[in-house]
């Protein structure tokens, strides 16, 4: 069953209005406007507000409302923005496990790590929803003073030449609101920048669509599934046999997976008709090794989500004149660290303008801070190292196909007992391998991948 969220209208969207201080219906002019209650917004919110800044967080819907499903949380990074994570936050449990699985149609090479340190505190990893880590983060701002217009949607920046000043909530609010500077943390599709010409058009070879599916599992089930101790979770990585990328978690008395490829491989299949992102879905759950997990499972959730991918090259200019870009909407993305990231920015992007502020002064010179923060933050320092792996997947499109397919002949071809010497059994094996790749190219795969992933 395919679960879909009802569209509303604009008529029929109820616009509110949330702050600690009587409700500013009248109010126009703040220090910062501030675009997108997820991650980098509330972050950037609740940092400025902290600090005396008045803010204002917009919201084209109620915060958390527009996300679903889960994912996870890198503690210690995180803490360094919320001490109080751990304490306070809506967390889901604690994740002990990484288990990996390199697919073909009827095989699998599973790794797997599983450390009862990961269960300790200050813990690694922990899973949230983000429904609901999204409302408390937002929440969290407007208890630090910020003001928090949700189900106000923005239609455009406005602007004073070449500086942005303010913005356009369109219907059913109308209304325009100015500030020193604005943030955009819109996520990856930035439209408002796009329209103001501050980035470019988004490429769909630097972002993947991700579809999810959440199923419920009775907890004895994923305990017996999984191998699991009651209170742990844990985080399943997948590689299949197409260009995709499958990723997955599953976690006490809910399993979920999620599957993503890249847009652009998406766009070149609709055409021909060869799949569409539920195919991939249906094709995991299939597996005939993987389809006695989802045994017995209820769909709770349906959702998809696209994420930057195109790494430290497509990340647009994040300074212009009255606005800093941050979170999703500045391609930060590294690898399985999204969220921490967008976070990350959102805080630098708050120091700068409390600076700008003390100094009153928030000319572009002044902005700038943000991106020498960002560049000595491990998030740029990170990207910026292993910038050539884009390119070197988008060169060699054989891959994770062919090495998979690889690993799991020499893996089947091991646990099989033929009537030959063992020597001469290697030496079938090898060629086994060499009819799928040549050993040349997966060396030369092997040693460049080595060089690009620093």
């Amino acid at each position: 069953m395919l679960l879909k969220k009802v569209l509303k209208s604009a008529a029929k969207i109820k616009p509110s209005v949330s702050t600690i201080t009587p409700e500013p219906d009248r109010r126009r002019q703040f220090d910062v406007l501030v675009v997108g209650a997820g991650p980098a917004g509330s972050t950037a919110a609740y940092t400025m507000a902290k600090a005396g800044l008045d803010v204002a967080l917009f919201e084209r819907a109620a915060p958390g409302e527009k996300t679903a499903g889960g994912t996870a949380i890198y503690t210690l990074p995180t803490r360094e923005i919320l001490p109080d994570l751990l304490e306070t936050a809506p967390l889901e449990r604690i994740l002990t496990d990484y288990r990996y699985m390199a697919l073909t149609a009827d095989s699998a090479v599973t790794a797997a790590f599983k450390s009862a340190r990961y269960a300790q505190s200050p813990f690694n990893r922990v899973s949230v929803h983000r429904a609901k880590f999204d409302k408390w983060l937002a929440g969290k701002a407007v208890d630090a003073g910020a003001v928090l217009f949700a189900n106000h949607k923005v239609d455009a920046l406005l602007k004073d030449h070449d500086k942005i000043i303010g913005l356009e909530v369109g219907p059913p609010v109308n209304k325009q609101f100015f500030a020193d500077v604005v943030i955009l943390a819109e996520g990856v599709n930035a439209l408002l920048a796009e329209r103001a010409g501050l980035v470019p058009g988004i490429k769909t070879e630097n972002v993947a669509l991700y579809v999810k599916e959440t199923m419920a599992l009775p907890g004895h089930l994923i305990e017996e599934r999984f191998n699991l101790q009651p209170g742990q979770g844990a985080a399943i990585g997948i590689l299949g046999e197409s260009t995709a990328n499958f990723m997955g978690s599953a976690a006490l008395y809910t399993n979920k997976d999620t599957i993503g490829l890249n847009v652009g491989t998406y766009v070149a299949n609709f055409v021909t008709g060869s799949f569409n992102p539920h195919d991939l879905i249906v094709k995991i759950k299939q597996h005939p090794l993987l389809a006695p997990l989802f045994t017995g499972t209820e769909t709770l959730e349906y959702c998809a989500q696209m994420i930057p991918e195109g790494g430290y090259e497509a990340i647009p200019p994040l300074v212009h004149p009255g606005c800093l870009i941050a979170g999703d909407a500045a391609g930060l993305v590294n690898g399985v660290q999204g969220l921490n990231l967008a976070m990350l920015s959102g805080q630098l992007a708050g120091k700068t303008l409390i600076a700008a502020k003390h100094k009153n002064d928030f000319s572009q010179r002044q902005l700038s801070l943000y991106k020498k923060l960002l560049d000595e933050s491990y998030v740029l320092q990170n990207l910026r190292a292993n910038r050539h792996i884009h390119r070197f997947f988008a060169a060699r499109p054989w891959i994770p196909e062919a090495e998979i397919a690889v690993i799991n002949e020499i893996a089947y071809q091991v646990g099989m007992i033929y009537p030959m010497p063992n020597g001469a059994k290697r030496r079938y094996i090898w060629q086994k391998a060499a009819s799928i790749q040549p050993v040349w190219k997966l060396a030369a795969d092997f040693l460049q991948a080595l060089w690009v992933m620093k």
